[in-house]
């Protein structure tokens, strides 16, 4: 009994030793600042702080931590031994993500020997050293699409150990042949969303390991360049999205039908007497008088149709254009004549003389109805009178009242 209960006593004891060891290492490692979260995830130390404004990568996480997640901030430098410094040389994931990274030190990454996915998306960078990552030999991913990148001539970037590498939506607009030179092992290649038009064999010819790339998105030429690189692509069996659409398998039946009917409609009809003058000749000379007659018809209907509008071809269009205008202000010289002269005709015919005295006198009233809206002098309205007395004296109009003639001249001298 007594070996009984000292085994027992041993067996609590030593489970109670073990949860104080987790419990002292729990609080000496996992200390996770409020703006951040921290778990186990994958049986991976995981550290998040996405969203926080921080304008570096100092987050106070646990140093072991393994993978961490600084996207949504306000980082735009990444400094000298800055991750060595803070003793995150356990990273295995990294990811910065829309943040405002545009400067890079050359060993910004130093000690992060085992880093493996690297995430730099969507920040300000234009260029990278290509020596930056010589101290991540262990880097399989890396994420850089959504930057502005400018690519030289020269290796774009050398790890020797990298698989997947997205440069989609960089705008790129040309690639040269020794680019990738420096990437032995890569397997996939993202290009898609950029702004390439062309892209040599020679380019992707360095990646002996290559198993998919991403063409979309892109202004593609279309032409033999293109129809070569996807050819080559085929050929070493490397999977990609096709960029240029094919050509319909039914184009060339429908090129020959549209051929035949052209031909069938260009075909000339004989005449009923051709017909007959032909039967008429003799066998041997058919063939001349078929010959000479196709070649009488298009020498006539092309001399024609050339010299026609031969005429016109050589003319400027400058000068046909004031040719135009001359030829307009002619023809409608001669038209206003024309009129003026059929004007003149009909009023020199002899007027009715009942119709040239209705005339004088509808022009006598309304001149007498005038003279009443406006002030006359003496002299005016005299020699008014007088000449309406002389249109008066016809045989068949009477002469003016006295009482009318009495008013008028009244008037005139009281004003």
């Amino acid at each position: 009994m007594g070996l009984y209960y000292l085994h027992k006593w041993l067996f609590s004891l030593l489970l109670l030793s073990t949860n104080c060891f987790k419990f002292s290492l729990s609080n000496s490692k996992l200390i996770c600042p409020d703006y951040c979260k921290c778990f186990i995830s994958s049986g991976l130390r995981t550290a998040t702080c996405i969203g926080q404004r921080l304008p570096n990568i100092e987050t106070d996480v646990p140093s072991n931590v393994q993978i961490l997640d600084l996207t949504s901030n306000s980082i735009s430098t990444l400094e000298k031994d800055g991750f060595k410094n803070l003793g995150l040389t356990s990273l295995y994931k990294l990811q910065i993500r829309h943040n405002h990274i545009g400067n890079m030190d050359l060993h910004a990454f130093s000690g992060l020997t085992e880093l493996i996915i690297l995430d730099l998306s969507y920040n300000h960078l234009d260029y990278i050293l290509p020596a930056t990552f010589e101290d991540t030999p262990r880097l399989r991913s890396f994420y850089l699409q959504g930057n502005r990148l400018k690519i030289y001539p020269g290796p774009f970037l050398i790890i020797p150990a990298l698989q997947i590498l997205d440069i989609s939506s960089c705008q790129l607009d040309h690639l040269y042949h020794d680019n990738f030179m420096e990437l032995p092992a890569l397997l996939s290649l993202n290009l898609s969303h950029n702004q390439l038009i062309k892209l040599e064999v020679n380019v992707l010819a360095t990646l002996q390991n290559l198993q998919s790339i991403d063409l979309r998105k892109n202004p593609w030429s279309c032409d033999g360049n293109t129809h070569e690189l996807e050819a080559w692509l085929k050929k070493y069996h490397v999977q990609f999205d096709p960029v240029c659409k094919k050509k319909p398998e039914n184009s060339d039946k429908f090129q020959k039908i549209v051929s035949a009917v052209d031909n069938q409609n260009d075909t000339e009809v004989m005449s009923d007497d051709d017909l007959l003058r032909l039967w008429s000749i003799n066998a041997k000379d058919k063939d001349s008088y078929m010959k000479e007659n196709e070649c009488v018809k298009s020498n006539n209907s092309t001399s024609n149709s050339d010299n026609i509008f031969k005429i016109f071809d050589k003319i400027p269009s400058f000068w046909s254009f004031l040719m135009g205008i001359e030829i307009g202000i002619v023809i409608g010289g001669i038209g206003m004549w024309l009129l003026n002269r059929f004007h003149r005709v009909r009023t020199s015919q002899p007027m009715p003389v009942s119709r040239r005295l209705n005339n004088t006198h509808s022009i006598q009233s309304l001149q007498n109805r005038a003279s009443f809206f406006r002030w006359r002098s003496i002299e005016e309205d005299t020699t008014a009178l007088w000449t309406e007395l002389e249109t008066i004296n016809c045989p068949d109009t009477p002469p003016p009242a006295y009482r009318d003639s009495f008013v008028h001249i009244q008037r005139n001298t009281f004003t």
